[in-house]
């Protein structure tokens, strides 16, 4: 008795929650040829479209591009080759996660995860499952390529 209510209550929020994901928009065009949009079928001709609810988790575009990326920068202050890093980035507007090991035992675990010790050369660059330590402009135009973001030298 207690599974089947416990399973009544979970196919009731999950019937709420997918109503909740997409809204009943019409659409129409006007004598002149104008598109419409509508919550209610204003006319006979008011075709009847689902649309998806435009939700984000909170993060900016960019951030979720980057999660989606799978490329994520490791660096610390006032590291030339670092900032050199980030120049040609964001100069290709390649989508990344920056992560700053200065001062943050959070970042410096998670980069000790990443590359098996603490005293790796920076920048490191991880794409997917791959992880490459030291600034080389070669080996990273190389790298991103390969990822699908073609990379020139950033401008100087």
């Amino acid at each position: 008795m207690k599974n089947s209510l416990f399973a009544l209550a979970l196919a009731g929020l999950l019937a709420v929650g997918l109503s909740a994901q997409a809204a009943s928009v019409y659409q129409w065009r006007d004598d002149n040829g104008n598109l419409h949009y509508s919550d209610r079928p204003i006319f006979p001709q008011a075709t009847l479209r689902a649309i998806k609810a435009n939700v984000t988790d909170g993060r900016s575009a960019s951030a979720v591009a980057a999660a989606k990326s799978g490329i994520r920068l490791y660096v610390i202050d006032n590291c030339p080759p670092c900032t050199a890093a980030r120049e040609l980035l964001d100069s290709n507007k390649v989508p990344y996660e920056l992560h700053s090991i200065t001062g943050s035992q959070q970042e410096v675990l998670g980069f000790y995860k990443l590359t098996g010790d603490t005293n790796s050369p920076l920048p490191v660059l991880a794409v997917g499952g791959d992880v490459y330590k030291g600034w080389d402009l070669s080996l990273w135009q190389a790298v991103l390529d390969k990822a699908g973001y073609h990379v020139a030298p950033a401008p100087r």
